[in-house]
């Protein structure tokens, strides 16, 4: 997250630069203890955003098929992430199946043609 001064009045803001790409910071955020978009929610309408949730260890977000092609592209460095934090799938919820329903079939047939004609 970077954050820059406001110069009309001095204060820090939260800036994204990447607004036009989806890198789930929010979720990752929101996996660690604070919801930004809830925050910020009740920035807007003048309330205290609700305090962050203490995390034991950090939670680290996985995309499965993005891990799982870049395992096979880079072998040497290792298959999986050895972090020692529980590690949460990006998109998969089991209270809330619809964004890997959505996300992970969309990206499927992309991942099987570059498997089949052997591209990375």
């Amino acid at each position: 997250m970077e954050y820059k001064r406001d110069a009309r009045d001095g204060r820090f803001v939260m800036i994204e630069p990447s607004a036009g790409r989806s890198e789930m910071l929010g979720e990752i955020a929101t996996l660690n203890g604070t919801n930004l978009a809830l925050a910020a929610y009740h920035w807007l309408i003048g309330e205290e955003p609700p305090p962050p949730t203490a995390r034991s260890r950090t939670l680290w977000r996985r995309d499965w098929l993005a891990d799982t092609a870049a395992a096979r592209a880079q072998p040497e460095i290792g298959l999986w992430s050895s972090a020692d934090a529980p590690v949460m799938d990006g998109f998969w919820r089991r209270d809330d199946p619809l964004p890997a329903l959505y996300a992970y079939p969309h990206r499927a047939p992309g991942a099987v043609w570059r498997r089949l004609t052997g591209r990375s």
